[in-house]
C-alpha cells in the first residue's frame, strides 16, 4: 500500500491503526520538511521524499509488479493539469485492475471523473465528524482495453 502526501501523519496513524502492517506501507511525501517529520513521528515506515508525478520511479526498487492500493490526500482539482495527467498516468501504471485508489479531500465535491479515467468511482461518501469535513472516494482501476 502506498499513502500520497503523507503530511503530518493522521492519516498514516489511522491506517496503521486499523491493521495496515508498516512493512507493507511506504509513504510518499513531497516537502522535505515533512518527509523528515514523518520519519521522525513513525520510524517503522518507509517515508520518501518526492513527488507523485515520478511515484513509478519512487517505487522502482521495491514494487517492479504494481502496488494493491493507494491512499491519497493530493489536491487533484487544484493542482496544474499537466501534474493531475501525470499522477494519473502514475496511478494506471502502478495498480493492476480491480486494485483501489482512495482518493479523501476537503473539496466536498469530490474528484471529477475526467481526472480519473480509467477508473471507476466505487464509493463516495462525506465525513461530517471531520474538521473540516472530507469526501472519501473509492475508485477501482478498470481493465486495460
Amino acid at each position: 500500500m502506498v499513502e500520497l502526501g503523507g503530511g503530518t501523519g493522521a492519516v498514516t496513524a489511522a491506517l496503521l491503526k486499523h491493521g495496515i502492517p508498516p512493512w507493507k506501507l511506504v509513504v510518499i511525501e513531497r516537502s522535505p520538511t515533512l518527509a523528515h517529520h514523518l520519519r521522525q513521528r513513525f520510524p517503522q515506515l518507509r517515508v520518501v521524499q518526492g513527488d507523485a508525478a515520478q511515484l513509478t520511479q519512487l517505487l522502482d526498487h521495491d514494487r517492479p509488479r504494481g502496488v494493491s492500493s493507494i491512499v491519497s490526500s493530493l489536491p487533484l482539482r487544484s493542482l496544474h493539469p499537466t501534474t493531475t495527467r501525470a499522477i494519473a498516468q502514475q496511478l494506471e501504471t502502478l495498480l493492476q485492475p480491480d486494485s483501489l485508489f482512495v482518493q479523501y479531500t476537503y473539496d466536498l465535491r469530490g474528484v471529477p471523473p475526467r481526472l480519473l479515467p480509467h477508473f471507476r468511482r466505487r464509493s463516495t461518501r462525506i465525513v461530517w465528524g471531520n474538521l473540516p469535513p472530507a469526501r472519501v472516494e473509492v475508485f477501482e482501476r478498470e481493465s486495460a482495453g
